[in-house]
């Protein structure tokens, strides 16, 4: 099975999407020496506390929603994307929620061989990327890989497309058809329209 991914001319994978260039700064002379080997600095602790301990000003489960589970949630995404070859340039703007990015975990169904899965793969990825042009409509980049998809795009809408394509028609038994393209993106269009809205 091939294997498709943006490259730049130094084979490098570039973040694409509308984001702007980033410029990834060298740290200082004595910074560098600091952290020359960054595991002799950090460690893991056990810290006990007691209720009575929290911050009696704060609602502690407002302040996790609003705003810990975001970055939470982010890191490891950005910690899937990278762990599946996209650079390090990739973590800030996807820990930020500038870049929505998923993964989806594939494996070869129930009753299906691995040629087979193979060849529905290679349709699937045709279908996706040429018949349909449906990394254009979605403003998304796909990584292809043999045990999963990663996914990066500017909207989390477009990322649950490319899940529910993978879920159903790759990983399912549905037709990968223009009917059930066109309706998934009229309803793409209809939720990234109200995320717009809400956001005004």
């Amino acid at each position: 099975m091939e294997t498709m991914m943006a490259e730049s001319s130094a084979g490098a994978i570039e973040p694409g999407l509308k984001m702007q260039t980033m410029t990834v700064e060298q740290p200082e002379e004595k910074s560098k020496k600091v952290f020359t080997n960054p595991f002799k600095h950090f460690k893991s602790y056990t810290l006990p506390f007691s209720k009575e301990d929290l911050c009696k000003d704060e609602n502690l489960p407002e302040v996790w929603k609003t705003d810990v589970e975001d970055v939470v949630d982010n890191c490891f995404h950005s910690l899937l994307a990278i762990t599946c070859g996209l650079s390090a340039e990739w973590v800030e703007p996807i820990v930020s929620g500038t870049v929505a990015s998923d993964a989806f975990r594939l494996w070869t169904p129930v009753g299906m061989s691995e040629e087979e899965f193979s060849r529905k793969y290679d349709e699937f990825i045709h279908k996706f990327e040429d018949e349909f042009a449906l990394a254009t409509e979605l403003s998304c980049q796909v990584l292809y890989k043999v045990k999963a998809v990663l996914v990066q795009a500017d909207t989390w809408e477009a990322t649950n497309v490319v899940g529910r394509l993978l879920d159903e028609c790759l990983m399912g038994n549905e037709p990968f058809d223009d009917a059930r393209v066109r309706l998934m993106l009229d309803d793409f269009k209809r939720l990234a329209k109200q995320e717009h809205d809400s956001e005004g």
